[in-house]
């Protein structure tokens, strides 16, 4: 009866979203906020989901090749610009 139990809660109780990692578009330009100064970054990758979303914005977490995070950690640049995936 534990064993049926637990895995009924196990069905119905809602897991984490996992985060996928993507590449950019040739030329994608990161902002300190939607229309904001531009922010340097080196190569590139993004976390998704987004952070954030304003409009046709998103505040995406900068990760490099490994998945770790860059400075600046997050920046944003229109949802669009997400281009290939890389993996999750």
């Amino acid at each position: 009866m534990k064993h049926a139990l637990l895995i009924a809660f196990s069905l119905v109780t809602p897991t984490q979203a996992l985060a996928a990692v993507y590449g950019t578009k040739p030329g994608t330009v990161f902002y300190t906020a939607p229309h904001g100064e531009v922010v340097e970054v080196g190569p590139h990758l993004i976390q998704t989901p987004a952070l954030e979303f304003r409009d046709e914005w998103c505040l995406f977490k900068l990760v490099d090749g490994r998945g770790i995070p860059i400075n600046p950690p997050a920046a944003w640049t229109k949802c669009s610009n997400l281009h290939r995936l890389i993996g999750n």
